[in-house]
Formats: structure tokens, C-alpha cells, sequence
């Protein structure tokens, strides 16, 4: 019986030993599927957070951009929107590392999960291309904005300096209303008093040219309101009134 008991004892001990050989190779097995699905889900992760990073910011743009737009036009209005939209240009190129991660990342998940590749990249493909429009429309309403903003400047400065003329003119204009014409001294005063106006009413009328001028300029700076346009011929307007004014 001893002798029979051995190859079974030894068979038994063969059996056990191949168990706990597949034992260790399945668990090897759960490990590695373990650390590979942990791979996986960290790449899942950071294309997660990647994917929402650059897709808020998209949209971001769209909203920012869209409300740049200023309600009133003014020079401080056009400078604010310039600023803004530069710095969306600037925060769009600082970020363009963030699509070259992400479809690093996709690529990754294309090796990892096949399955759902197309469907990822489908997905990045139609955010990107959104990115790409609103980066475009970016630039484009950036141009036209620093356009404007010239234009302005150039407007503001011009109907500055005819409006100190103005100004000087109208001094003039009472210095010499102030004349005293009683006297006997009235043959000296009066020739150099009609040549001063004469050439104060000359003045005048360059001046009154110089502001019609530049009131030109208004029809290429559109307004959204019409209360807005109202408040924005005002001015130029006003000064039109006081130099026809003078000039009579």
C-alpha cells in the first residue's frame, strides 16, 4: 500500500504545484491588466481634461468675442475692444500646445482602445475645426477693430486742434467786439479792426471747413443705435453751430 500511495502522493503534489504555477500566472496576468488598465484610464484621464480645457475654451472665445463689441463708440470703447481681442490672440497662441498634448493623448487611445478611436477623433476634429473659425474670427474682427480705432484717433485728433482753434478764434472775436469805437482816435482803430476781422472771419471759414472735413469721417464709424449716433454728432455739430456763428 506504501508503495501504491507514492506515485498518487506524487501526482497529487504534481497537481498542486501545476495550480499554484497557474495561480501565479493569472495573477501575474491581473497585474498586468491591472497596470494596463490604470495606463488606459490616466490616458483617459488627461484626454478628459484636455478635451474640456480646449473646448471651453473655444466657446469662451465665441462669448468674449461676440460682447467686445462696444454699445457706444468712443476712442476709450475702441481701445478697451482692441485690448481685449489682443489678448484672446495672444491666450489662443499660448495655448495651441494644448491640441498638439491632445492628439498626442488620441493617439495614444487609438493603440489602448481601438473601438473607439474614430469616435474621439471625429470629436476633436469638429472642436478644432470651431477653434480654428473662432480664431479666425478673431483676427478678423481684431483688424477691423484697429482700423477703426486709427480712424478714430485720427478724427479725435483733428476736431481736437480745430476745436482750439476755435477757440482762439472765438477769444479773438470778443477782444475785437470789445474795441471801444468812441473818440478821436477812431480813423487809427478802425482800418487794423476791419483787416483783424477780416482775416478773423478767413480764419473762421477754414475752420468751419476743417470740421465739415473731418465730420466725413463719421460715416465710416458705424453706430448700433440710433441714440448713440445722436450723441456722437453732437459734438461735431455744436462746433459747426458756433463756427457758422463767428463767421457771420
Amino acid at each position: 500500500l506504501e508503495s501504491g500511495a507514492m506515485p498518487l502522493l506524487e501526482d497529487t503534489a504534481s497537481r498542486i504545484d501545476g495550480l499554484f504555477q497557474k495561480r501565479s500566472s493569472v495573477l501575474t496576468q491581473v497585474n498586468q491588466l491591472k497596470t494596463s488598465m490604470q495606463s488606459v484610464l490616466q490616458e483617459w484621464k488627461i484626454y478628459d481634461q484636455l478635451y474640456d480645457e480646449v473646448n471651453m475654451m473655444t466657446i469662451r472665445f465665441w462669448y468674449c468675442m461676440e460682447h467686445s463689441k462696444p454699445v457706444v463708440l468712443s476712442l476709450e470703447a475702441l481701445r478697451c475692444q482692441v485690448e481685449n481681442l489682443q489678448s484672446l490672440q495672444d491666450e489662443a497662441e499660448s495655448n495651441e500646445g494644448n491640441w498638439e498634448k491632445l492628439q498626442e493623448v488620441i493617439g495614444k487611445l487609438k493603440g489602448l482602445c481601438p473601438s473607439v478611436a474614430e469616435i474621439i477623433e471625429e470629436k476633436c476634429q469638429n472642436t478644432h475645426k470651431r477653434w480654428t473659425q473662432v480664431n479666425q474670427a478673431v483676427a478678423d474682427q481684431l483688424q477691423k477693430a484697429q482700423s477703426l480705432l486709427q480712424l478714430w484717433k485720427a478724427y479725435s485728433n483733428a476736431h481736437g486742434e480745430a476745436t482750439a482753434r476755435l477757440k482762439q478764434q472765438e477769444a479773438k472775436f470778443q477782444q475785437l467786439a470789445n474795441i471801444s469805437m468812441s473818440g478821436n482816435n477812431l480813423a487809427e482803430i478802425l482800418p487794423p479792426a476791419l483787416q483783424d476781422i477780416k482775416e478773423l472771419q478767413h480764419d473762421v471759414r477754414k475752420t468751419k471747413e476743417a470740421f465739415l472735413q473731418n465730420s466725413s469721417v463719421l460715416d465710416r464709424l458705424p453706430q448700433p443705435t440710433e441714440s448713440s449716433t445722436h450723441m456722437l454728432l453732437l459734438g461735431p455739430l455744436h462746433s459747426l453751430q458756433r463756427a457758422a456763428y463767428l463767421e457771420k
